[in-house]
C-alpha cells in the first residue's frame, strides 16, 4: 500500500467521522482494496480504479451515493453472498435493466452495486430472486473475493435541501 493524498480521480468522495471503520467496511464487506492511506483520508479503489476517496470529517452531508456496474450476475452473486454471510442489510432488487444491491454503509452513504442488462426493459423495482442468482457460482467461486477488475463506476448526485 501506498500513502498519497486524495490527488487522484475518484468516482465519488464521501466525507465519514469514523474512517478506519469505513475502511473496514468497504474491503471486507464491499470488496475494495486499500489503496493508500494518511490520518485522514483514504482511497480505495478495485485493480486499476479509483472508486472511493474517504475524507474524515465531524459531519456534514454527503450528496451522492456510488454506483458500482459489474460485469454479471456471478460477480453481483458473490457481492450479494459475502454481505448475506455477514447478515449486512441490503435490498436486492430486479428492475428488469438491472439487478443490484442496494445498501447504505454504516453511514448511511448510498451504495447501488449491480449488473445492467441495456436490452431489457425497464420495470418497477421487485425483489431479486436471491436463489437464482445463488445458482450463477460456481463451486470454486469465494466471498472474499476481491472486487472484479471489469467494473465501471458513476456517481449520483442528490438535489440539495
Amino acid at each position: 500500500m501506498q500513502t498519497g493524498t486524495g490527488d487522484k480521480n475518484y468516482a465519488a468522495t464521501f466525507r465519514v467521522k469514523d474512517l478506519e471503520g469505513q475502511i473496514r467496511f468497504y474491503t471486507e464487506t464491499i470488496g475494495l482494496q486499500l489503496q493508500w492511506r494518511t490520518e485522514t483520508d483514504a482511497g480505495l479503489g478495485a485493480c486499476q480504479f479509483n472508486v472511493l476517496h474517504l475524507t474524515k470529517s465531524n459531519g456534514g452531508k454527503n450528496d451522492e451515493s456510488l454506483v458500482i456496474d459489474l460485469p454479471g450476475r456471478r460477480e453481483l452473486a458473490v457481492v450479494v453472498g459475502r454481505m448475506c454471510t455477514i447478515r449486512y442489510p441490503n435490498e436486492s432488487v430486479d428492475m428488469g435493466n438491472r439487478h443490484a444491491a442496494i445498501l447504505k454503509d454504516p453511514e448511511g452513504n448510498q451504495l447501488d452495486i449491480g449488473v445492467n442488462f441495456p436490452d431489457r426493459a425497464n420495470i418497477p423495482a421487485r425483489p431479486l430472486d436471491i436463489e437464482a442468482l445463488f445458482n450463477e457460482l460456481d463451486p470454486d467461486d469465494r466471498l472474499c473475493d476481491k472486487m472484479p477488475d471489469e467494473i465501471k463506476l458513476k456517481k449520483k448526485h442528490f438535489p440539495a435541501d
